[in-house]
């Protein structure tokens, strides 16, 4: 990824009392991606975002997206409602930006 990186902060949270199941940076990631191929079909496999300091303990982690497509990833990360058969969604705590260059 290289340009104007946008980072978000969030959470997973459960529709049910106890999850079975943590989750981990790769199954959210994953999920992200399903959903946004749903909401934008071929257009959307070019959304460049990563997921950064996940914690499996707290469900916590950032979102890491290039500023020109960061709201329509985040929009899809928030309409999320199953991740590996879990009932839950991603609530997004605080978005920040960076403008320095990063690449991959």
């Amino acid at each position: 990824m290289t340009g104007d990186i946008v980072i978000a902060s969030f959470r997973i949270c459960y529709f049910t009392n106890a999850p079975s199941a943590q989750l981990d940076a790769f199954a959210v990631k994953c999920a992200i991606e399903e959903n946004i191929v749903q909401q934008f079909g071929k257009s959307g496999e070019g959304f460049q975002f990563s997921i950064v300091d996940f914690s499996e303990d707290s469900q916590t982690g950032f979102l890491q997206a290039l500023r020109k497509d960061h709201r329509k990833i985040l929009a899809c990360a928030v309409l999320i409602n199953e991740i590996d058969s879990t009932s839950c969604c991603i609530r997004i705590l605080k978005i920040g930006s960076s403008v320095k260059e990063l690449s991959v």
